[in-house]
């Protein structure tokens, strides 16, 4: 089965973010276990809509990447420090390729990040933040999976 240009570039997030270090998985955002699996990141897919300027064999398409990061600490500050470091890595893994790998990723920007929630469970502090980045890609229009 073809896999969705969309489903593509996640996977190529996840690698990138994996070859930087990074603990990431996709699609994973309720089972973490803070004692034993953070630092982590989850790559989600966020909105996805086609761009402006259309052609009659290509789809522009921009796919919203959201990386979910959860961290823990001791105390607040180093959960808040601890999940800054962890956006600094991301950052610097998906911006080492903008096009991700993919010839037909045309580029990858920042989009932003929420407010992070703060959460204490037990003995330790944890600190979870989506950060959100813009990946413009083309599709055929008769196949999702081609370019």
């Amino acid at each position: 089965m073809a896999v969705h240009r969309a489903e593509q570039v996640l996977d190529a997030v996840v690698a990138k973010l994996l070859a930087g270090g990074i603990a990431a998985e996709k699609h994973r955002v309720l089972s973490y276990d803070p004692d034993m699996e953070l630092p982590a990141v989850s790559v989600r897919m966020g909105p996805d809509a086609p761009l402006e300027a259309q052609n009659i064999v290509f789809i522009d398409s921009q796919l919203t990447v959201v990386i979910d990061a959860i961290v823990s600490g001791d105390t607040e500050a180093d959960a808040i420090a601890a999940l800054l470091a962890l956006r600094t890595a991301s950052h610097v893994a998906l911006m080492a390729d903008q096009t991700l790998g993919l010839p037909f990723v045309s580029d990858t920007r920042y989009a932003g990040a929420t407010a992070p929630i703060v959460e204490a469970d037990g003995k330790r502090i944890a600190a979870r933040q989506e950060c959100s980045w813009l990946t413009p890609y083309r599709m055929k229009i008769a196949d999702p999976s081609l370019a």
